[in-house]
């Protein structure tokens, strides 16, 4: 009998919240659907894209972003015809072949890791203290990708935009030293470097994004009232 006077206790204290949210949303309850946001520049719809020259002083981060575009265009289904030779100077006067052209190039790359101060922590054992040494490694890599979209069939630029991506990581690396005395030099670990091509990756991808939202449609996640039956 106790229990079912407490449990009748905790479920009173939660009505006037329950009252509190009817009030607020007139009893309509929310869904959470996934809806189309359309892009602000334009819809390329069933335009015919051609991806152009890509190049520029880092050649390799370029055509890395240009196998993601193409791979981020494939996925909405547009028709992509690939001409890595193409470029503003030598556009056709009337290119029947296409309605677009993208072409790009990566202006910067850069890779910054950064080891911190060694940072102490002790923990307490059979009445001795011991102590462990960490450093923590920040690692930050940036691309920037300078992207054109142009009419194929007028070599007008319709968008210019330069495209930077950026990803910062942290890591802790243990240093192998138990006194509570600062380690020396010696015993600081080297930087972790293995990581830096998927950060690359991420980096590429994020620029390459931000160029896409100009002109290709992406779905979020809404809150909306649900619409009930009259």
């Amino acid at each position: 009998m106790t229990h079912l006077w407490l449990g009748r206790l905790i479920w009173l204290k939660f009505v006037p919240v329950i009252l509190l949210i009817s009030s607020l949303t007139g009893c309509v309850p929310y869904v959470r659907r996934r809806v189309l946001v359309r892009p602000p520049l334009m819809d390329l719809g069933q335009k015919r894209v051609i991806i152009g020259k890509f190049g520029g002083s880092e050649l390799g981060i370029s055509l890395e972003a240009r196998q993601i575009l193409i791979q981020k265009l494939k996925a909405v289904a547009l028709t992509l015809i690939e001409r890595p030779n193409l470029g503003i100077e030598n556009l056709p006067i009337k290119n029947e072949e296409g309605d677009l052209v993208i072409l790009g190039e990566a202006t910067y790359y850069h890779v910054d890791i950064y080891l911190g101060p060694p940072e102490r922590s002790s923990s307490e054992l059979s009445n001795q203290i011991w102590y462990t040494w960490a450093t923590r490694q920040t690692t930050t890599v940036t691309v920037n990708l300078f992207l054109k979209l142009v009419d194929a069939k007028t070599g007008k630029i319709i968008l210019s935009k330069q495209c930077v991506g950026k990803i910062q990581n942290w890591t802790s690396l243990d240093i192998p030293w138990k006194e509570e005395t600062a380690p020396p030099q010696i015993f600081l670990p080297e930087p972790v470097t293995s990581d830096v091509f998927e950060y690359r990756q991420i980096a590429i991808e994020r620029a390459v994004s931000e160029f896409c939202s100009q002109f290709m449609p992406v779905y979020k996640w809404k809150w909306e009232k649900e619409a009930l039956d009259e």
